[in-house]
């Protein structure tokens, strides 16, 4: 009979380890016919994982059975058709409403044939294909109709962000974004469809992430739905995979988490994009290929996407920590357990002298010494201890006697503690004294920071910076430098001046280049956005800051060395809602996740922690 030219809506049905909706195109019966079809045999046998949707036809679609290109009525038995003389595969596909490349598939072909042997026995059904498989596997076939394990996606991330979060940061392994292990649960699981999760996603399947089956581990078959080219286009067909089953919802998140770390078999780097140490947030790894092979769906990374904005995942990705005691000493005791085991030298400050303490982060920094307090006549109890826990030998005390006194350096020398005192008459020659007392610790120092002399703010926001770069902190007045910065142009010729002109006049820049040195200024509208512009400026190498309050220094001060060791900087916040928001604002941009606070509730009270961590943002 005559072909029919008439256009057809046909729905390109794929078995694929992932799930996705139909692709509906028009084609003609000429262009089905003899169609040249790419071998994917192999392509389904490397796909890394599986995932599946909801899948919902279109009520305008044709069903496929209805299109003939002969008036032959066949018919299977148990979904096997016996092939006759005269059939071809493109017509016996028609007449079961199939397209030849799922045809092709479901019986195991490498090519479509162009010959079919009478009496050949085709599977046409998904019945027929179960009805070809050894008992072997018939025994791994799903059991459908389970109970529902999660009613709805945020019961499910009620209950698997802890896991997610404590299994994605595991000790001695490669960290993973929690987000991005949720998202996908949501949306290989089908959660959110009205018919509830999908039959292997729950138990006792557990198939949460849709991962293959690879090597020796529990496994189930079940259909569903791949994408494939066909020519030029992408066809959807429904095959029958075999997915790794778990005996619980954590073991398939750790079953998922190991694929990411170790890779699928071949290639132990393979997801190596999605380790947070190769990222600097799930919407890096999204947006630069890190779920290479996760998935053929063409929208599969913009459909994860959208589950992490819908549900703010983001949220699990942040975390955040305290660092504080019962006094600013305590305090400053615990800042260097986190940091010292042992330090042979530590740097004694003034708990309430903001100017030697400051300009010394550097020298700290240098010595890799943590920074203890003191008052000005005794040594605290607490500080005493920690010299002895880290086996201290050597204290280098910054600021005269009317800062610390002889009686704290005499108590020292009591223990067998050398002490090295840094003092001038003034502020500024202390922090002179540092500064040379830097360069003979770590000789060849080229750069160097300015600040003022009375405003501790600029200070606490550069300290750690300038203690990572080898940059010493010189203080200045408003209006003029001092005899030590001069002095000291001499050798360094590059100055970097933090704050506006009105804590550091710009006269001072004019003076620095009559004296043959070169300055550039870093600053804001106000102590916070001059902080901000010093971290992006500096940068931090991995996604954290330090955070302390922009309304005290001393926290700051001996955090600061701390931070440097970790290479990052020191945010400054308060609890005030304007100053949150530029905050959160801040860290979303520049891709922080994780916060250490400084200090106890009193300075930084929970809402600042939690206004940091539950955050709503939009990828990218």
């Amino acid at each position: 009979m005559k072909k029919s030219t008439k256009k057809h809506i046909v729905t390109t049905l794929i078995p694929l380890a992932l799930g996705f909706t139909l692709l509906d195109h028009q084609v003609s019966a000429d262009e089905l016919n003899g169609v040249e079809v790419e071998n994917i045999l192999s392509h389904l046998n490397n796909d890394e994982l599986i995932s599946e949707e909801s899948l919902e036809l279109d009520a305008e679609i044709i069903d496929l059975t209805e299109v003939r290109t002969s008036s032959v009525n066949r018919t299977h038995k148990n979904g096997i058709y016996t092939v006759v003389k005269g059939d071809t595969f493109y017509s016996i596909s028609q007449s079961f409403g199939l397209t030849q490349t799922q045809l092709r598939v479901w019986n195991n072909l490498s090519s479509i044939p162009s010959h079919l042997d009478i009496g050949t026995k085709l599977a046409v059904t998904k019945q027929g294909v179960e009805a070809n498989l050894p008992s072997s596997q018939k025994a791994k076939l799903i059991e459908y109709g389970k109970p529902l394990t999660y009613n709805s996606a945020e019961e499910m991330i009620q209950s698997l962000a802890p896991v997610a979060v404590k299994i994605a940061n595991q000790s001695g392994e490669e960290k993973l974004w929690p987000s991005l292990m949720l998202a996908q649960a949501i949306h290989e699981t089908g959660v959110e469809r009205s018919a509830g999760m999908s039959d292997k996603s729950r138990a006792p399947y557990h198939v949460l992430m849709g991962l293959k089956a690879r090597g020796s581990v529990t496994s189930i078959l079940d259909w569903t739905w791949e994408e494939v080219k066909v020519g030029d286009k992408t066809e959807k067909i429904q095959v029958l995979a075999e997915f790794q089953s778990f005996s619980s919802y954590p073991a398939a998140v750790q079953g998922y988490a190991d694929r990411l770390r170790y890779g699928p078999g071949w290639d132990s780097n393979f997801y190596s994009g999605t380790w947070v140490s190769n990222s600097k947030s799930v919407w890096d790894v999204l947006d630069n290929g890190g779920l290479k092979g996760y998935a053929t769906d063409g929208v599969y990374v913009s459909k994860i996407k959208d589950k992490i904005n819908q549900y703010n995942l983001t949220q699990y990705d942040r975390k955040v920590s305290r660092i504080s005691g019962e006094t600013r000493f305590d305090t400053a005791v615990n800042i260097s357990k986190q940091g010292w085991d042992k330090s042979s030298t530590i740097v004694l400050a003034n708990s309430h002298n903001f100017a030697d303490a400051l300009a010394g982060v550097p020298l700290a920094g240098a010595m890799n010494a943590p920074i203890l307090l003191t008052r000005t006549g005794e040594l605290e109890s607490a500080t005493l201890n920690e010299l002895n826990r880290l086996g201290a030998q050597n204290v280098v005390i910054l600021g005269g006697e009317q800062a610390i006194s002889a009686n704290v350096e005499k108590t020292l020398a009591q223990k067998g503690i050398s002490v090295n005192r840094l003092a001038g008459e003034t502020r500024y020659q202390t922090a002179g004294l540092i500064a040379k007392e830097l360069n003979r610790q770590s000789p060849g120092v080229k750069e160097a920071v300015i600040v003022s002399g009375d405003n501790f703010v600029d200070a606490m926001s550069v300290a750690s910076f300038a203690a990572q770069n080898n940059r010493p902190i010189y203080l200045t007045r408003q209006d003029r430098l001092t005899d030590d910065i001069k002095e000291a142009t001499k050798t360094i010729k590059n100055w970097q001046i933090i704050g506006g002109s009105s804590v550091v006049q710009a006269s001072t820049e004019a003076e620095l280049q009559k004296l043959g040195a070169s300055a550039t200024r870093i600053s804001g509208s106000d102590r916070y956005e001059t902080n901000q512009n010093v971290i992006k400026h500096y940068g931090t190498s991995n996604s954290q800051v330090y955070v302390s309050t922009g309304r005290d220094y001393i926290d700051a001060l001996t955090g600061a060395v701390l931070a440097a060791q970790k290479n990052t900087g020191i945010m400054l916040t308060e609890n005030r809602q304007d100053i949150l928001n530029r905050n959160i604002q801040f860290v979303s941009r520049q891709n922080i996740n994780q916060f250490n606070f400084l200090g106890g509730e009193k300075v930084l009270p929970n809402k600042i922690a939690d206004s940091l961590k539950n955050y709503s943002t939009k990828g990218q």
